[in-house]
């Protein structure tokens, strides 16, 4: 027959001192309230610690963390760093749970989010978009012709009166893709911040009308 096991900071706990050693709150809270730490402490003929734990009045979670860790040993300093890193990992749950609650909310209000226009155009941003159907949207560009009534490269001139100016995207960005460009110079993965290619950008400012966080502006070079 099997001996019953608990397990704790995912290892099997077999003794005092793995219990010791691996001791988590999470997972000794959990074991507490299911009696499976009851049970491993009677079958293993522990019963000072299984009187103790059982005698434990407290129904708060973190007073009977603090009881338990008193009767097995753990030092409060371990402790507080492990409800340290439960806050911090539940402040994060929670904060992409509100982050989403929103997104959906805004869905629900707005029925054509995800969706805008580029010179009229729709276009639905959580899809791919064709960007050779978008050009033919942008306003022509002139470019200057030869002689011979070729197009030429477009350069322009340096005058060192008149300012320049570039696009950049800022720390608000949030990596939501809004800013579809129709010439494919902004770069970046869903989450994470974006860039704007110098290269590539003519400085349409399309993706300036598209941002809703106004994360992509205009400033001096």
């Amino acid at each position: 027959m099997a001996r019953f096991a608990i397990y704790s900071n995912k290892k099997k706990i077999e003794s005092l001192e793995d219990l010791r050693t691996n001791f988590d709150i999470k997972d000794m809270i959990e074991n507490y309230r299911s009696k499976a730490l009851q049970r491993w402490l009677s079958m293993n003929h522990l019963t000072k610690e299984l009187s103790q734990v059982e005698s434990i009045a407290e129904q708060e979670t973190d007073d009977i963390i603090d009881t338990l860790a008193i009767i097995f040993g753990i030092s409060s300093d371990i402790i507080n760093v492990q409800r340290q890193k439960r806050e911090l990992a539940e402040n994060k749950e929670n904060s992409i749970s509100e982050e989403q609650q929103a997104t959906d909310t805004h869905k629900e209000l707005n029925p054509i989010a995800g969706h805008t226009s580029i010179f009229g155009m729709p276009i639905d941003l959580n899809r791919s978009t064709n960007m050779p159907d978008i050009l033919q949207f942008i306003p022509k560009i002139k470019f200057p012709r030869n002689e011979n009534n070729a197009t030429e490269s477009l350069h322009i001139q340096d005058e060192p009166c008149q300012d320049k100016f570039k696009l950049i995207i800022t720390d608000n960005c949030v990596g939501c893709t809004e800013c579809v460009c129709p010439l494919d110079a902004i770069t970046g993965e869903i989450g994470f911040k974006h860039r704007i290619d110098p290269e590539k950008c003519i400085m349409c400012e399309v993706c300036v009308d598209l941002c809703s966080r106004g994360a992509v502006i205009k400033v001096k070079e």
